[in-house]
């Protein structure tokens, strides 16, 4: 698991800096083990999917495509109800002071990646209980802002680095029944019907049918094992 890799984000409208760095697997089990989750923005994700992923097609395809790029390969994940992960510390520079964060994000059910965000429990607290934002080191509005600044990097970076990419890769989220990735020049993204008993079966030969084609042997095909049988 390749760890390690930066990204500085300063984000103007907030004056705030907040450098992410990729963790492997074992830093964020650290992490997780004494940080707390703060409660997920569902206002901010759904205007998300309505303002911005929708409107500039930005899909699971690319956002993947941009975060391999830039960070290797996924962390480890929910095999079924997902098909990625990236967990992140987070350094939040802030009026000359530096507070450390984590972010996890990953895409739940075929929809677009939620962003949790962790930090120390507050006093009193358990590391497993969410809290809600402490406004004097990290804000509810900075991190909007922070995940904005985030979303439209990987957005920017995919749309100037997409005549360069060539590489043939699938990935499946088995509890939406999606297959998506890149082939013959375009990426795709297909949902298969589960209407019916016999629709998991057709989705399951299509995962095999794309395991089989050594067109798509490629990283960014298996960097995770699927749980299909």
């Amino acid at each position: 698991m390749e760890t390690g890799r930066t990204l500085p984000l300063y984000i103007e409208s907030k004056n705030i800096n907040v450098v992410f760095t990729k963790l492997s697997d074992q830093e964020w089990y650290e992490t997780h083990r004494v940080f707390a989750p703060i409660f997920e923005d569902w206002e901010l994700l759904m205007s998300l999917d309505y303002y911005v992923y929708s409107e500039y097609d930005f899909d699971l395809p690319r956002i993947y495509t941009s975060l391999y790029t830039l960070f290797g390969p996924s962390n480890a994940y929910d095999d079924y109800k997902c098909s990625f992960a990236y967990d992140f510390r987070l350094l939040v520079e802030k009026q000359g002071q530096a507070y450390p964060y984590a972010l996890s994000l990953a895409d739940i059910k075929g929809g677009m990646p939620y962003f949790t965000y962790y930090r120390a429990p507050l006093p009193g607290k358990e590391a497993n209980a969410y809290q809600r934002p402490v406004e004097a080191e990290f804000s509810q509005e900075e991190m909007r802002s922070c995940t904005i600044a985030f979303i439209n990097f990987l957005r920017l970076f995919q749309e100037a680095y997409t005549r360069y990419f060539h590489r043939n890769f699938f990935r499946v989220n088995p509890s939406a029944y999606l297959i998506y990735g890149f082939k013959e020049g375009a990426f795709f993204s297909k949902h298969y019907p589960y209407d019916s008993e016999n629709d998991w079966e057709q989705f399951q030969y299509a995962v095999r049918s794309f395991r089989a084609d050594s067109t798509y042997d490629d990283p960014m095909s298996s960097d995770r094992e699927v749980r299909v049988e």
